[in-house]
């Protein structure tokens, strides 16, 4: 008799166990949220005890206002910058732990971060290979984190996703050029793109002192070059402001400037030094 009653039995305790194990599952899914909540709730409350305390510095986080190395608070803006970013990479790691419906809402709170503080794009944009993938790809593909058709998106959210692609060259300070084993003394640099999947920069500004050069090399996927300022010798040939040269695929050359100028390099694949 007992064992017409077991496989019933085996049946109800089935039938009462799914749905206690699913309301665990749903515990547990609330705490790792409320976890992920307090976790982000409290390096955003880090970030506005620092604009508190320094409230002069806000505007260079919501205000689209510029900051060059000389100016007396540039370090402190460039320690908040860090955290900011910090905050931001966390957000872009855990936002599936901050539920889909979110996902849209924080994209646009992403955007608008970065669209009005240079000083957060310039540092992501310097330091890219120290921010994970999840933050960078946040950045640069605002699609494929929302549910939203092509059919709904809102003009307004384009517009601030379009101003995190457009990079200000006067917020970014001329750095030294180093490449092991070539000599670059008088060659600045300022990298206007970074391309994370290359690990280097393809398209840049090179500022020249007068009398200094870069030794003859080769470009295998070509180049192209627009002089902004002063006056260049590609070779044996004179550009000036104004001139456009396009390198194409394994041509080879050196450059040097007598006078110094400004140029615009687009570089797709690294040069090889000959």
């Amino acid at each position: 008799m007992i064992e017409y009653f077991l496989p019933i039995l085996g049946i109800l305790v089935t039938a009462v166990g799914i749905p206690i194990l699913y309301l665990q599952l749903r515990d547990l899914k609330a705490s790792l949220r409320s976890s992920t909540h307090a976790s982000i709730y409290s390096q955003a409350e880090s970030i506005r005890g620092y604009l508190i305390e320094y409230p002069e510095l806000r505007k260079y986080f919501f205000d689209n206002c510029l900051i060059n190395q000389e100016n007396k608070d540039y370090n402190r803006v460039l320690s908040i910058a860090e955290v900011y970013l910090n905050y931001l990479e966390q957000i872009a790691v855990l936002r599936k732990s901050l539920g889909e419906e979110n996902l849209t809402s924080l994209k646009l709170f992403l955007d608008t971060a970065l669209s009005k503080s240079p000083i957060l794009k310039q540092h992501l944009r310097e330091n890219a290979s120290l921010y994970s993938q999840a933050l960078h790809e946040m950045v640069e593909n605002p699609l494929s984190y929302s549910q939203t058709s092509s059919n709904s998106i809102n003009p307004n959210t384009m517009t601030e996703s379009m101003k995190n692609y457009i990079t200000s060259s006067e917020s970014i300070a001329w750095k030294p050029l180093v490449e092991e084993g070539v000599d670059t003394q008088g060659l600045y640099v300022k990298v206007l793109r970074y391309d994370e999947q290359q690990k280097r920069a393809p398209t840049f500004l090179l500022k020249f002192e007068s009398g200094s050069s870069y030794p003859y090399h080769n470009h295998p996927a070509g180049e192209e070059a627009f002089i902004l300022e002063g006056e260049a010798y590609f070779n044996d040939q004179k550009l000036v402001k104004g001139d456009y040269l396009y390198t194409p695929p394994t041509f080879k050359h050196s450059v040097k400037s007598e006078k110094g100028c400004v140029i615009l390099f687009r570089v797709p694949q690294e040069v090889e030094i000959q």
